[in-house]
C-alpha cells in the first residue's frame, strides 16, 4: 500500500481508540495514551506520563517520513527519526507492520509466510513414531526435537549459513539422519516470523499429505522461541509459539511433503488445497485490497463522536481471522448487493452485525465465518446470531444465515438441524466459496 492507504487505515483504528476511549500504549515502555482527536492533518494523544494536561499531535507528515524509510529500507530506527515515539505506536497498528525492541524498529512484511510442519517424532518411518500434536496444543507452540538438549535461542533469526555451522559440529557424534535433518529443518524452524501461517501435518507421505490443523506464529513477551528439553510428553525440544486457529480437522491433499518443515508459496499448484481459507493471505490477495474493511469510509464529520463499542488490540492470531473474515464479508457484501439491487443493505449493522439485509417482506443477518469445516463456522457464529435476534428485534420475517466457504457435511447438517429443531429460530448455512 502507499502511504496515502496506509494513513487512511491508521486514521480508521485510530478512531476505534477514540470512541472506545482505550489507551493505546507505546511500544518500548507501555506508556498509556489516549486518542483525543483524529484528522486528516493529525491525530492529537494525550500522555499519561504528561502531568502538563496537554495534547500531543502526531502529524501525517512524521508518519509519513517513517514510511517512506520503511518502504526504503524495509525497516527502521526510532533514533533514525526525531518524531515523537508514540508515532511508531501508531504505524505499529497496521497489519503489514512487526516491531522489535533493544533498539526499537518498526519493519514492513510484504506478505505473510506459509508453512508446512509435521505433528510426530520419531525419525523417517511412520513405525514408531510418536504423535505429539496433542503437546504441541497443549504448549500452544509447534515443535522440532533435533539437538535435543541444546538451547537454540542464541540463533534464533541468524542465517541459514550460521545455523548449519553449529549444526555441523555434531558430525560424527549422533546418527547420520539425526545430523542431516537438523540441517534443512532448523534454519527453516528458527526463522518463522510472527504472523507466519502453519499447517500442522499428520503425515505426508505417498500423496497423502493429511493437514489436520492450521497456527499463526505468535510472539508472547518479547520472545517466539522456547528451549522445552524435559522428556516427553512433558518436554518437545524446541518451541515456537503459535495461536492454533482451527483444529480436528483431517484434510487429505492427495499431496506429499515428507520433511518436517516445508515452506509454501503461492506459485504451488497445491497451495490452495493445503491451506484451505487461510491461502486468502497472499500478496496477491493484498494487492487486490480485498484485505481489510475497505467498503467503509471514514467519515470526517463524525470523527469525534463516541460509542460504546471496545476495541482490543488483537494478537497475530486474531489478526489472521480478521483478516480472513474481512475478505469473506466484502466479497460477499458485493455479491449480495449485485444480485439483489433492490435490498437494503448494510455491512457492520449497529457495530455487530457482519450483514443485514432488508427487502418489503423479510430481514436477513448474516455471520461470516473464515475456518475450513462447516461445523466450526455453525459453532462459532450461533451464539452471535441467537444475540442479534435478541438484541435487534424485527417485525418482519426473520433469518439468521451463517456464510462458510465449506460445504455442508453430513455431521455439520445434523448439528445444525438439532440446533434449529432446539431452538426454533430460522437459522440457514450458506457457502459462499470467496476463494
Amino acid at each position: 500500500m502507499d502511504f496515502s492507504e496506509a494513513w487512511t487505515e491508521i486514521r480508521k483504528k485510530a478512531m476505534k481508540y477514540l470512541r472506545s476511549g482505550e489507551a493505546l500504549p507505546t511500544i518500548s515502555r507501555g506508556t498509556k495514551n489516549k486518542i483525543v482527536e483524529v484528522t486528516n492533518e493529525y491525530i492529537r494523544r494525550k500522555s499519561e506520563g504528561d502531568r502538563t494536561g496537554s495534547a500531543d499531535k502526531v502529524r501525517k507528515a512524521d508518519c509519513e517520513k517513517v514510511w517512506n524509510l520503511l518502504q526504503r529500507n524495509g525497516s527502521v530506527e526510532a533514533t533514525e527519526l526525531n518524531v515523537l515515539y508514540f508515532t511508531f505506536a501508531l504505524i505499529n497498528l497496521l497489519d503489514e507492520i512487526e516491531y522489535t525492541l533493544s533498539p526499537l524498529s518498526l519493519h514492513l512484511r510484504l506478505h505473510r509466510r506459509f508453512y508446512v510442519v509435521g505433528s510426530s517424532y520419531g525419525g523417517q518411518s511412520d513405525a514408531g513414531s510418536q504423535n505429539v500434536f496433542q503437546i504441541m496444543l497443549n504448549k500452544g507452540a509447534i515443535s522440532v526435537g533435533f539437538l535435543w538438549d541444546h538451547d537454540l535461542n542464541s540463533l534464533v533469526g541468524k542465517p541459514k549459513d550460521d545455523i548449519v555451522s553449529f549444526v555441523d559440529q555434531f558430525r560424527g557424534k549422533i546418527q547420520e539422519y539425526d545430523w542431516k535433518a537438523p540441517r534443512e529443518t532448523l534454519p527453516k524452524f528458527l526463522n518463522l516470523h510472527p504472523g507466519d501461517l502453519i499447517a500442522i501435518k499428520s503425515h505426508g507421505r505417498s500423496n497423502h499429505l493429511t493437514i489436520i490443523a492450521y497456527a499463526v506464529v505468535e510472539e508472547r513477551n518479547g520472545i517466539i522461541y522456547r528451549h522445552d528439553d524435559e522428556d516427553l510428553p512433558y518436554g518437545l525440544g524446541h518451541l515456537i509459539n503459535v495461536r492454533f486457529l482451527e483444529t480436528d480437522l483431517k484434510n487429505d491433499t492427495g499431496y506429499t511433503l515428507m520433511r518436517t518443515i516445508h515452506e509454501v508459496d503461492s506459485s504451488n499448484p497445491y497451495f490452495n488445497k493445503i491451506f484451505g481459507t487461510w491461502s486468502q493471505l497472499t500478496i496477491s490477495q493484498l494487492e487486490d485490497g480485498e484485505v481489510g474493511n475497505q467498503d467503509n469510509d471514514i467519515d470526517d464529520e463524525n470523527i469525534s463522536d463516541k460509542d460504546t463499542s471496545t476495541y482490543v488490540r488483537k494478537s497475530s492470531g486474531d489478526q489472521v481471522v480478521t483478516q480472513i473474515h474481512n475478505v469473506i464479508q466484502n466479497k460477499f457484501h458485493r455479491f449480495l448487493k449485485k444480485k439483489f439491487p433492490k435490498d437494503k443493505i448494510k455491512k457492520e449493522y449497529k457495530g455487530m452485525v457482519d450483514i443485514r439485509r432488508e427487502n418489503e417482506k423479510e430481514i436477513f443477518y448474516y455471520e461470516v465465518k473464515p475456518f475450513n469445516k462447516s461445523y466450526s463456522c455453525i459453532s462459532a457464529a450461533i451464539g452471535q446470531l441467537i444475540e442479534y435476534s435478541h438484541l435487534f428485534p424485527v417485525k418482519k420475517k426473520l433469518k439468521l444465515v451463517i456464510v462458510g466457504q465449506p460445504s455442508l457435511d453430513t455431521e455439520s447438517l445434523n448439528y445444525l438441524n438439532y440446533i434449529k429443531s432446539f431452538l426454533q429460530l430460522p437459522i440457514e448455512y450458506l457457502d459462499f466459496k470467496a476463494l
